[in-house]
């Protein structure tokens, strides 16, 4: 859950409860978007510099080829700025004269690029997809998506018959699909400005990095003095909102907690890339965290969607979490990431008259002791945006790179 989705549930379902103090301040702070943030850190705003179609596009020339593309470009055209599917697959299909089979074929490859969610002609579909790539689809949450409705009008108990389900379950099944994100295309819409809150910051200190939270996060709710004085209560109501409150206060709690050692590891395993850049990002996954601080998998992966804040700089909990060139992992591995770098770094200080070939990066990269195919290189350098070589051979050409895609 994002910092702003967590306060908007706390007022929500806290405002009301007598054991709780909800600290106003601390919510105006983190729900502020023009303000200076702790260390006077400015929130920074994210804008992508690449439409829907475009982010949509690069993937689907990297995907495709031959007549499936144009298929592919066929759809992408009839998606809305929410990225849903405006017109019926067969009507595409036969409006274009493709073959519907394999029309809806396609549609089904594209419904796996990102931003997950695109493609679907439904909320309900939009988010199956990403229920479907996060691991979290069941037969139950099936059944709720099926019945938004009764989500949106908060009847809880009727969720609960239908899904033969406990109330409970039903609310950390609702809690999950609310993580969801219903409109994915407005991720790419050019005008409009996301703010981000960080939940850690990091900072370097004599050489040392040091992880400390979001004191906003930290001190949104705590028990007050009603709770304690109150050590046995009678009435069924006041008995679930004191469970609540406890309940309320432990989450807010282990989430702090959890970041903090999440990031802590991140710090400790990634020192280098902190201090030197990207070129010496390690490889990390879920997996690695998940086992060396023997929590659970899915637990890593709330907080990959969380921000940390270095040096006036954020970077998503997820940014470093990637694979590595071979399969195993090692002490001298490299990171997808700064692979991309090298390459990057390698093109830019190249001569414009003889620019480097994939098989030259190659070589290059190989006698740096980095173990690397020549169709990877190449793979990484579309990625990027950058063209082959025979179309850099320009003396007076200048080379784009798209630094988000790194």
């Amino acid at each position: 859950m994002q910092t702003e989705d967590l306060v908007n549930s706390i007022i929500a379902n806290y405002s009301n409860n007598p054991f709780l103090d909800l600290n106003y301040e601390k919510i105006e702070a983190l729900t502020r978007k023009s303000n200076n943030i702790h260390f006077d850190a400015e929130i920074e705003v994210l804008t992508y510099p690449e439409s829907l179609k475009e982010h949509l596009i690069k993937q689907i020339n990297i995907t495709f080829s031959g007549l499936n593309q144009e298929i592919a470009s066929a759809i992408t055209d009839c998606l809305n700025e929410n990225g849903y599917l405006l017109e019926d697959i067969n009507w595409i299909a036969n409006i274009h004269g493709y073959d519907p089979s394999r029309t809806y074929s396609i549609l089904k490859e594209l419904q796996k690029l990102e931003p997950t969610g695109v493609y679907a002609y439904s909320l309900q579909e939009c988010l199956t997809l990403q229920c479907l790539e996060k691991g979290i689809y069941s037969k139950k949450m099936e059944i709720l998506l099926n019945n938004l409705q009764l989500i949106a009008s908060n009847k809880i108990k009727e969720l609960s018959i239908i899904c033969n389900c406990p109330i409970f379950q039903v609310n950390q099944l609702i809690t999950l699909v609310r993580g969801l994100n219903p409109k994915p295309g407005l991720l790419y819409n050019n005008n409009i400005e996301q703010f981000v809150m960080p939940e850690v910051y990091i900072l370097r200190k004599n050489n040392k990095l040091v992880v400390i939270p979001n004191e906003h996060i930290k001190d949104l709710i705590s028990l007050n003095g009603l709770y304690k004085e109150i050590r046995s209560v009678n009435n069924p109501a006041l008995q679930e909102q004191k469970r609540e409150a406890i309940v309320a206060s432990k989450a807010i709690e282990q989430r702090v907690e959890t970041a903090v050692k999440v990031v802590e590891f991140i710090a400790k395993n990634q020192y280098e890339f902190f201090l030197y850049g990207i070129s010496y990002l390690k490889p990390m996954t879920l997996a690695d965290v998940a086992t060396a601080l023997n929590i659970n998998e899915s637990t890593v992966s709330r907080i990959s969607n969380k921000y940390i804040e270095f040096e006036g700089k954020y970077y998503p909990v997820k940014f470093f979490f990637n694979s590595c060139i071979g399969s195993n992992i090692s002490e001298n591995s490299y990171a997808n990431k700064a692979i991309k770098q090298k390459i990057k770094e390698l093109i830019q200080a190249e001569t414009p008259d003889e620019p480097l070939s994939d098989d030259k990066i190659t070589r290059i990269l190989v006698n740096q002791g980095i173990q690397i195919a020549r169709r990877t290189v190449a793979k990484y350098r579309e990625s990027m945006g950058i063209a082959a070589y025979t179309l850099r051979r320009k003396p007076s050409s200048t080379l784009q790179v798209n630094e988000e895609l790194i």
